[in-house]
């Protein structure tokens, strides 16, 4: 995502009271793998 659709994006969850979290790729992926939960695809994307 590009600096701007982030931007609008963090407005529109902080206005819906929806809590954001921004992690590093590798290290999503590497509590997933250490997760016991199935995510399907996602960790491709």
């Amino acid at each position: 995502m590009d600096a701007g659709t982030t931007s609008d994006l963090r407005r529109a969850c902080f206005k819906a009271n929806i809590k954001l979290a921004v992690v590093k790729n590798t290290l999503l992926a590497k509590a997933m793998e250490a997760s016991e939960k199935e995510f399907g695809e996602l960790p491709k994307y």
